[in-house]
């Protein structure tokens, strides 16, 4: 069911899906027509969004397969030594390069895959031939069983299943460092060596040290460490055998669907000897002896987060708290203010859905840059090229805000189960943050960098901040 507002969004959708779903060869060509015609948003800059989406392989013009699933590598070509797994530097997908007959297949775990890889290709114009090999034996309910199956045999120790468990779908950097306190033992080592070799930083840290108002001091921190451990890569083994003594367990995936996953059982989080001081913990004894677990999985593309929370939602029998924390456009703001939805309409299923959002009633902590909109309206669009000025001019006049991929994926699976988003069994919060403003200024122009950090933090000290105030009054 196709709901988009812009008849050349519908128009091209249906031109590919018909292509792509009967199985046969075609060439990207033949779709090229109703890709300009829909006019995306992020044409002008496209090549360089899509560059960061594909492998470099893709430059060899290779011929794309689609697959449901890695064994069909062997139906292609079944010389093990032809295939290498590859990654872009900005999607997490499985993908594989044949070294010898020059294919590329992608894995796909929802039909948001066909929709991202499809037009990012495009994007390129390379004309390059396109396949996708259906099994009928295998679906993508499957698939998110098989990664859940994966997730449960890892963590048997915990008995997750049974366990209390809060359910975060966000990155995979903030929650550790706001709670695992590895960063405070080498920040003078950090900190020297911004001074030293990132002079731009440097005259950052210069303001922040001497303003109240340019960014926290712990979010710089955070911000200039992943510089630092791309210089010093041993210290990063450091940080995650660290964050392992404390009891937090760091899975990724290598079948089913490529999202890595966090295990942060909460009384771990207080073997740290520092936490960021923004989180407040007004009773340590009671935390200490929670017998709860976060779960916290690298956010899905799109429709794959249905997929991955439906099955969660049918294995854990104790579950105590969703929440969706992500990168979002924004339509009448700027980048970095934090967006809280009360109504999120999904245009793959034309479902609204009217939420009792926790964080529109109470968001616990303050910006200095950052802007917090609360009882925002949201859309959950098919993908970053499938927008275009009609479609968003469209969704502005009528009062939505907020443009992403995963919100309507994660409430239609809650929707499903539950029936009334109103009367979960369960805390629920959706907290986004604008990473760009397509009418504006888009995705293909840039990255959030320095930007992004602030409502990045302060979105996951919110979440965890709730969590500890419930387990908190829990006991």
């Amino acid at each position: 069911m196709i709901k988009s507002n812009s008849q050349g969004i519908l128009d091209h959708l249906n031109n590919y899906y018909e292509k792509v779903t009967g199985g046969r060869e075609f060439n990207l060509s033949e779709l090229q027509i109703t890709f300009s015609d829909m006019a995306p948003i992020l044409n002008t800059n496209g090549l360089d969004y899509a560059a960061k989406r594909l492998p470099v392989e893709i430059e060899n013009n290779p011929k794309i397969y689609l697959l449901n699933s890695q064994d069909q590598l062997d139906d292609i070509d079944a010389r093990k030594n032809s295939w290498k797994s590859v990654k872009s530097a900005a999607r997490r997908r499985f993908a594989f390069y044949n070294t010898i007959e020059n294919y590329l297949a992608f894995c796909l775990s929802s039909d948001s895959d066909i929709d991202d890889i499809i037009n990012n290709l495009l994007a390129t114009k390379k004309d390059l031939k396109i396949q996708f090999l259906i099994d009928h034996n295998f679906d993508y309910f499957k698939n998110a069983s098989g990664y859940v199956d994966d997730l449960l045999a890892k963590t048997g120790i915990l008995d997750i299943d049974d366990k209390p468990v809060y359910f975060i779908s966000s990155n995979l950097h903030s929650l550790v460092n706001l709670t695992g306190g590895f960063l405070y033992h080498y920040q003078n080592e950090i900190f020297n060596y911004v001074q030293n070799y990132l002079p731009d930083l440097a005259k950052i840290w210069e303001k922040i040290k001497t303003s109240n108002n340019v960014l926290r001091v712990n979010d710089f921190l955070y911000y200039i460490s992943s510089k630092y451990f791309a210089a010093n890569p041993e210290k990063l083994n450091e940080k995650k055998a660290y964050e392992y003594d404390l009891g937090f367990i760091q899975i990724k995936p290598d079948r089913y669907i490529d999202c890595g996953i966090q295990i942060l059982p909460i009384k771990s989080i207080f073997l740290s000897k520092f936490i960021d001081p923004y989180l407040k913990v007004n009773t340590p004894e009671t935390i200490k002896s929670s017998e709860a677990v976060i779960v916290n999985i690298e956010y899905p593309l799109g429709f794959t987060a249905y997929f991955i929370l439906r099955e969660l939602l049918n294995r854990l029998k104790n579950l105590k708290g969703v929440y969706i924390m992500g990168k979002a456009a924004i339509l009448s703001g700027e980048v970095g203010d934090i967006q809280i939805p009360s109504v999120v309409f999904d245009e793959r299923t034309g479902n609204t859905f009217n939420t009792n959002n926790i964080f529109n009633n109470s968001f616990p902590k303050t910006a200095l840059q950052s802007k917090i909109l609360i009882n925002q309206k949201a859309v959950s669009v098919y993908g970053t090229f499938l927008e275009n000025i009609e479609q968003l001019t469209k969704y502005n006049a009528d009062g939505f805000n907020i443009i992403e991929m995963e919100s309507g994926p994660y409430l239609n699976a809650l929707i499903e189960k539950y029936k009334d988003l109103n009367s979960l069994p369960f805390d629920f919060g959706i907290a986004n943050y604008a990473s760009d403003n397509p009418l504006s200024q888009t995705l293909g122009e840039g990255a959030m960098n320095l930007k992004g950090i602030e409502p990045t933090y302060l979105a996951s000290l919110a979440i965890i901040q709730r969590i500890i105030d419930l387990e908190s009054s829990a006991h």
